[in-house]
């Protein structure tokens, strides 16, 4: 009977020098029997972490190290003392670090093991297995996006290559070249000249571009998010998100890949769901979406009812899409026209028409335009219409054309009017309008109904996901320098954003996430997740649960777990300590 014992670790049975095994290293081979030899040889092992073994995997491993030893030699004391710290621990550790290897990469022999256990595959054979498709998983990207900045007065300005800005969360962000600001449009003469725009107030503002630091989806700001230079800019008092960032993704995982194999694999047309799904896929600017296929007979299916009697005809397919992440936001400037009453009762009715705000799935703000965003009109009723035009699909009223590129939207609100005359349905006013949207829909609308792609019979509607703003609460036992909360919430807005169409949020699933980050002593006690679904017209329904968040069932109006995506912002995850 022989014992392997970590030659660099001086003999401690768990290598608690390195707490790892390594590929390679030498060992010291040592007779267990009195007077025994002992060698020094160089012993391969797969590289894992003990964390990675589990403490059930261990003793089991222990348990029969033990009896062959004791089986051998009767007279061997293992279950104390050196040679059960030792040599039986160690060698117990091997066996279950190999047995955890071979099924890892038992389940990456075939995609049927991924698909089934993605989690548990050995990174390399599934790459190996994966290879032979000519896919790889994607890496992680850095977002980029423009920066607004806020000068005290209109003056000349230079930002220099590699200025460095932070955000929340600890997430940082730099220049890749550097800008000049420009009084006139006429100095304008190279992409690094940026004309600096004065504001109403005395003011000025101009915008330059940065990228994230750390590739992944934790870079994506928001319109509007708040940055604070690393070192003070000369003139600016304030830097914030000039639109949404894009490009962040985080890398892909072995589900991922799998997931996109599958699509990939299948055959792309009308006839079933796969195959709808990898023809969205297969339109630039959709590879990585997530895609929800509504057909005949399903309760969101709303469209294939149109005859005498109220049952489902058929070839009526609603697609329901979402990027990988969160919806953008996107801002477009539309015409408010006076219907009625004075001072702060003024009511006006704005139309969103097609095209604007194309599929839009959420409406978050309304701001007359000069006016700050602060003093924006804070509640208004939201109408779904719809005007049919040649060649649109079979879509009879506003809700079946909502989140749609066909959908028009008709808001009625009350504002405070400014200098101008008011006559009813004459006066008119510009208000930015601030919405949710999938971008690009419209594209792929057309795209699918090209001569090349439309379905011969029936019809298809495309459709942004019905968004869902999730908030954590998440209750530990400590807080501390050492408790990585930027990591964890980043961790978990990607799990939450890469989610597809789920239909449900367990808490356990977040949970997983959180505990692999944080310290051996630090616990989760309850994650209280909260979720704001936003139905076609603006209509918002909450759901609360400390174990499942669940999209609610409201078919009529297009909510279901097939049409909702939860989506996580960074910001919207709070840590709290519990005893």
């Amino acid at each position: 009977m022989f014992g392997v014992c970590c030659a660099y670790c001086h003999g401690r049975g768990h290598c608690a020098h390195h707490n790892t095994t390594t590929p390679e290293y030498r060992a010291r081979l040592t007779s267990a029997r009195p007077g025994g030899v002992s060698a020094e040889i160089t012993v391969t092992t797969p590289v894992l972490s003990w964390d990675e073994i589990s403490q059930a995997a261990y003793d089991a491993a222990l348990a029969r190290v033990s009896a062959i030893a004791v089986e051998r030699f009767p007279e061997l004391e293992a279950r104390a003392g050196v040679i059960a710290d030792v040599v039986l621990g160690l060698q117990a550790g091997l066996l279950a670090a190999t047995e955890l290897t071979s099924q890892r990469r038992a389940s990456a022999t075939t995609v049927a093991a991924l698909r089934a256990d993605a989690a548990a595959a050995d990174p390399e054979s599934a790459a190996r297995l994966l290879s032979n498709y000519g896919i790889a998983p994607a890496a992680a990207a850095a977002a980029r996006g423009s920066v607004l900045l806020t000068l005290t007065r209109p003056s000349p300005l230079v930002i220099a290559t590699g200025t460095t800005f932070t955000a929340a969360g600890g997430r940082t962000f730099r220049t890749t070249q550097s800008f000049a600001g420009r009084l006139s449009a006429g100095d304008i003469v190279s992409d690094g000249d940026r004309l600096v725009v004065t504001q109403p107030d005395g003011t000025a503002v101009v915008t330059i571009d940065v990228v994230a630091d750390v590739a992944g989806a934790a870079g994506q700001l928001r319109l509007g998010d708040l940055l604070t230079p690393t070192r003070a800019l000369p003139g600016v008092t304030r830097a914030q998100a000039a639109t949404d960032f894009s490009g962040g993704v985080d890398a892909e995982s072995l589900s991922d890949v799998v997931a996109r194999l599958e699509v990939g694999v299948a055959a792309r047309g009308w006839s079933t769901a796969a195959g709808v799904a990898a023809l969205v896929r297969s339109c630039p600017g959709f590879e990585s979406a997530a895609v929800s296929v509504v057909g005949a007979g399903q309760v969101e299916q709303l469209r294939d009812r149109h005859g005498v009697f109220p049952i489902s005809t058929g070839n009526r397919l609603d697609v329901w899409v979402r990027p990988p992440g969160r919806l953008s936001v996107q801002t477009a400037t539309v015409s408010a026209r006076y219907v009625s009453g004075a001072g702060a009762a003024a009511t006006w009715v704005l139309d969103i028409p097609r095209g604007v705000l194309s599929g839009a799935a959420h409406v978050t703000g309304l701001t007359r335009v000069g006016r700050a965003v602060a003093a924006g009109v804070t509640a208004w009723d939201t109408e779904l219409l719809y005007a049919a035009e040649p060649g649109d699909p079979d879509i009879s009223i506003g809700l079946e054309a909502a989140n749609s590129p066909y959908q028009k939207l008709r808001l009625t609100f009350s504002d405070l009017p400014g200098n101008e005359i008011l006559i009813p349905n004459v006066t008119t006013v510009d208000y930015a309008v601030t919405a949710l949207v999938v971008p690009a829909l419209a594209t792929l609308q057309a795209w699918l109904y090209a001569p090349e792609r439309a379905p011969l019979f029936g019809d298809v509607v495309v459709r942004s996901a019905v968004p869902c703003r999730t908030t954590l609460r998440i209750e530990i036992t400590r807080l501390g320098a050492d408790v990585p909360t930027a990591d964890i919430a980043a961790a978990l807005a990607g799990h939450v954003n890469r989610s597809g169409f789920p239909g449900h949020l367990y808490a356990s699933e977040l949970a997983v996430i959180v505990d692999a980050r944080l310290p051996a002593d630090v616990h989760v006690r309850r994650i209280r997740m909260t979720g704001y679904m936003y139905a076609p017209g603006n209509r918002r329904y909450v759901a609360q649960d400390d174990a499942v968040l669940s999209a609610a069932y409201l078919p009529a109006e297009y909510v279901t777990a097939r049409t909702v995506a939860f989506t996580l912002d960074t910001g919207d995850i709070v840590f709290e300590v519990v005893a």
